[in-house]
């Protein structure tokens, strides 16, 4: 039940209320991460993130009915922190058609992803990430 309510959360939430970081990326686009609104529970801190490309891209995700090719700009992705492991997963993504994660949202279907080790290339990830630990 918790996780049904966590989703619902996640999935109707105003962006614009979010307290919205801006960290410098590697790639063409802005990446944000909610400060405000990260969860901690024991090592565990879930905190989400937004992306807001500078071009459209495609992806395969759900639009509540089926699998469809989706063009998006913007990215919403729910993630899990493990800070004494120094590891992540991804617990939920949501692809949007318009700017800062606007206009319809598709689901992506292949998450929850395994653990990970932190990536060693991009500076972002690891600001999140001392962020979400602090």
């Amino acid at each position: 039940m918790r996780m049904v309510i966590g989703w619902a959360v996640f999935l109707f939430s105003e962006f614009a209320a979010a307290g919205w970081v801006q960290v410098p990326t590697e790639y063409g686009g802005r990446m944000y991460y909610d400060i405000e609104g990260r969860v901690r529970s024991g090592n565990i801190v879930s905190m989400t993130s937004l992306s807001d490309y500078d071009s459209p891209s495609t992806t395969k995700a759900n639009d509540g009915k089926r699998k469809v090719m989706v063009q998006y700009i913007s990215m919403t992705n729910d993630m899990e922190f493990d800070c004494v492991k120094r590891q992540y997963r991804n617990i939920g993504k949501k692809y949007f058609q318009s700017s800062m994660g606007k206009g319809f949202g598709y689901l992506d279907n292949h998450l929850p992803t395994d653990w990970a080790p932190l990536p060693t290339t991009a500076s972002w990830f690891r600001q999140a990430f001392d962020a979400a630990c602090k």
